[in-house]
């Protein structure tokens, strides 16, 4: 029996030994002092934009207001009509070519649109003043027909060089 046990003894030695001398592989731990950062839970996470998706909006809005369309990144399609900041809104557009942007110009008693291209005034619907002021903001006017002109012919040969 004693030579058994020295046997057994001797294999595990051998065993031993064989095991240690195999190739060492290095481990590399986590660098345990970084900030660990663990994901928000969902009742706390900032909510996502509420007007994503929204691709048409009707509004009236002031010079002040039109940044507030930068709200809409999906942004299709405005109607502007009733809003008078024909300035600002056409800074829009210019910023915004992708977007459909509708709005109505008052001529001094007649509302136009932006995307007519003629306009009929009967007397007492429209300004002298209104005319030569808002008449640029109907980049697709081509025609306007005054009928029971009120205007003097100065005045009609002011529009006429003025919006050929």
């Amino acid at each position: 029996m004693n030579q058994k046990l020295q046997y057994l003894l001797c294999a595990g030695a051998v065993c031993a030994m064989l095991f240690g001398c195999g190739k060492k592989q290095a481990v590399t731990l986590p660098d345990l002092t970084e900030i660990v950062t663990l994901p928000t839970p969902t009742e706390t996470q900032a909510p996502t934009n509420p007007n994503a998706g929204v691709e048409e909006l009707t509004a009236v809005l002031s010079a002040g207001e039109i940044y507030t369309l930068e709200q809409y990144p999906d942004l299709k399609k405005v109607d502007l009509s009733g809003s008078t900041c024909y300035d600002t809104i056409l800074e829009y557009m210019d910023a915004h070519p992708d977007v459909e942007v509708i709005y109505t110009v008052d001529l001094g008693g007649t509302t136009v649109s932006n995307q007519a291209a003629s306009v009929r005034l009967e007397a007492g619907k429209y300004t002298y003043e209104a005319l030569l002021e808002n008449l640029k903001y109907l980049p697709n006017l081509t025609s306007v027909s005054i009928s029971a002109v009120n205007l003097t012919a100065e005045q009609v040969e002011t529009l006429r060089s003025t919006y050929p």
